[in-house]
């Protein structure tokens, strides 16, 4: 190969550097980086000594110039270019700078065909019995239930392959079919989620590595079999195969979780009308809101209801997935806290609030963090007979007080 005069030399490796510069920057393929680098700084470093051995001004102007213009104008247009391209992720594909968004898949009904097609691959009429689909942002989960011997096998989906693990037991077999995912559109689904999530409010700095979709029986009475999106780390959003969204999306609000609660009991044949209800708790979906005591949604957010009478015995509405309802026992009774959710409306919690805020100076952003419970107020002596009890911002505010089923102020609620 002829050797170059030094200026060509120089303008050569100035320009090979900066290509194998911004390629390294910009490929999307460690492999392509890998060789941009590998070839580009061969070429330079030929180049600089052919310069070097024809003139020694032209290899120092070399060995210090190449660097600077590399470093200078190759940052300058990988800046420029990343401004041209869409750097979105799935994380948050379709939301905005504050609000969470679910995990967005390509191609979800194709993705979801493969899948289910891979089932019959790792067991005998294996999407007969799947135990779960899993989808998140690197990669996908199968999980099968192997009839033959009832142990669980199942298989990853990244980067274009498949990667089958070994059985492992399975304490849990609860499965379902692909018969089942008949007219199953997860493109729409996704749509709607999206919608729910905007709808909850839920903040995009929780969004986490482990949010994704997983489709399974839930883990209930009711076996229900839902798409459960998992958003901001700890929330759910789930979907039924006919891609309704559980009604339970205003369930976290204070100022709608009442009207959400005698939705979800008319709709389990329990009448609100009717004097039947034990307890009822409340949290807001606001983390720093505090229940006033135990409850199954202190976590989550929520409300839950423990009926003296009727059909049900409880029913646990969590913002985003649907109702969990136990069945009646055989020794309920109603009593003297027994009471119809009719008889509490939205403007006399409304006033509590206002009074409790008030009584104990809360700042005005710890409004919507709000615990309430309705029933038996805890520390009251017996034949009381049902109160609100309010709790207003984090637990070690200590703003919570207890008032008559028709808003007056009857004492502290702190114990």
């Amino acid at each position: 190969m002829p050797t170059p005069k030094p200026p060509v030399a120089i303008g050569a490796a100035a320009v090979v550097s900066l290509v194998a510069f911004s390629v390294a920057a910009l490929a999307d393929s460690v492999l392509i980086s890998t060789l941009a680098v590998v070839v580009g700084a061969g070429l330079v470093v030929w180049l600089v000594r052919s310069a070097s051995a024809q003139s020694a001004g032209a290899g120092s102007l070399a060995v210090f110039g190449v660097p600077v213009l590399m470093l200078g104008i190759g940052t300058t247009v990988v800046a420029a270019v990343s401004d041209g391209v869409d750097t979105t992720t799935s994380w948050n594909a379709g939301s905005d700078e504050t609000t969470a968004a679910v995990q967005v898949i390509d191609d979800p009904d194709g993705l979801l065909a493969k899948v289910l097609d891979r089932a019959d691959t790792i067991a005998p009429h294996g999407s007969e019995s799947i135990l779960s689909i899993t989808f998140r942002d690197q990669y996908t989960d199968l999980d099968v239930l192997d009839q033959r011997s009832g142990m669980s096998v199942g298989s990853s989906y990244r980067d274009g392959e498949w990667d089958d693990r070994q059985p492992q037991a399975e304490h849990t077999p609860v499965t379902f079919s692909r018969a089942e995912l008949t007219g199953f559109d997860l493109a729409a689904v996704q749509t709607k989620a999206e919608a729910a999530v905007h709808t909850l409010g839920l903040d995009a700095m929780d969004s986490h590595p482990a949010d994704g979709l997983r489709i399974s029986r839930q883990f209930r009475q009711d076996r229900m079999l839902v798409a459960d999106f998992t958003v901001a780390m700890s929330n759910h959003v789930e979907v039924d195969m006919s891609g309704r969204v559980a009604d339970t999306l205003d369930a976290g609000s204070f100022d709608t979780m009442l009207a959400s609660a005698k939705r979800a009991m008319a709709a389990n044949g329990i009448d609100p009308a009717r004097r039947n209800v034990g307890e009822l708790q409340f949290k807001s979906l606001d983390e720093t809101s505090s229940s006033i005591s135990a409850t199954t949604v202190q976590s989550s957010g929520g409300v839950a209801i423990d009926f003296d009478a009727g059909p049900k015995r409880s029913v646990v509405l969590v913002p985003g997935q649907f109702a969990e309802v136990e069945a009646a026992k055989t020794w309920m009774a109603v009593d003297e806290d027994t009471f119809a959710l009719q008889s509490v409306t939205q403007s006399v919690l409304d006033g509590i609030r206002v009074d409790a805020m008030r009584r104990f100076n809360v700042a005005a952003y710890n409004k919507p963090r709000v615990g309430v419970r309705i029933g038996h107020a805890p520390g009251a002596d017996d034949g009381e007979g049902a109160t609100i009890t309010i709790r207003i911002g984090p637990s070690s505010l200590d703003a919570a007080a207890v008032y008559s089923m028709t808003g007056e102020y009857l004492r502290d609620g702190t114990w």
